[in-house]
């Protein structure tokens, strides 16, 4: 069983990583200067990886809480509400990507701040609460 654990742990810690990965990649594209076109093809790609990795983020939490019989520690609850509003941000941000117009700069340059401070609190959450979850696990 402690087999069985740690190896959904693993698997948990593999997906943080991942998806710190694909969000630094996406910080980093919006800080790119380019046109809108292209700029939306790579972000359309990027953001669907986002998306996986998020639902794997999601049922690999799941998977640690079933092995350990869904005995939780406060810390668990805080990290089901922190990936349901990475969820809900996401599901905004889509809305926010597809009301903006290739011609019109200034829906561009709202969607794309909107986007990067999304990312970034994104990237701020998953460390604080890694490091609140490592540091009651101690």
């Amino acid at each position: 069983m402690a087999d069985m654990i740690s190896m959904a742990i693993m698997l948990h810690v593999g997906a943080i990583v991942l998806i710190l990965l694909l969000l630094l990649l996406l910080v980093r594209h919006f800080s790119k200067e380019m046109e809108f076109k292209p700029f939306s093809l790579k972000y359309e790609q990027l953001s669907l990886y986002y998306r996986a990795t998020l639902g794997i983020l999601f049922f690999t939490g799941l998977v640690v809480m079933a092995v350990a019989k869904f005995d939780v520690l406060w810390t668990v609850y805080i990290m089901v509400l922190v990936v349901l509003h990475m969820i809900g941000t996401s599901v905004k941000e889509n809305i926010v990507y597809k009301l903006t117009h290739i011609k019109d700069t200034v829906s561009q340059e709202t969607f794309k701040a909107y986007a990067k401070k999304k990312y970034i609190t994104d990237i701020i959450m998953i460390v604080a609460l890694t490091v609140l979850a490592y540091a009651v696990s101690l």
